[in-house]
């Protein structure tokens, strides 16, 4: 997750030149809380689903002023979307 993430921020910013990005969008079909993530995070070794509560958390310490998340209503599929 950490690199996957750490690679979707990266192309993010680096398409926006010395600017950060305004807005910046994860969408992840692990939400954290269901049983197939917690099995690949058994299998897979420093594999770890957040839930969208943590991705916003963490959003905003890194200084995003705004993060929400959003659930979908039956599948394991969550995207946040965070604001500069």
């Amino acid at each position: 997750m950490k690199k996957a993430l750490f690679s979707a921020l990266w192309l993010d910013i680096a398409n926006h030149g010395d600017e950060p990005p305004d807005y910046l969008s994860v969408f992840i079909r692990r939400d954290g809380e269901d049983d197939a993530g917690k099995k690949y995070e058994g299998i897979i070794d420093g594999m770890k689903c957040y839930t969208a509560e943590q991705l916003e958390t963490a959003l905003k310490a890194a200084g995003f002023s705004e993060a929400t998340g959003h659930h979908h209503p039956s599948k394991p599929w969550i995207a946040v979307i965070a604001r500069k």
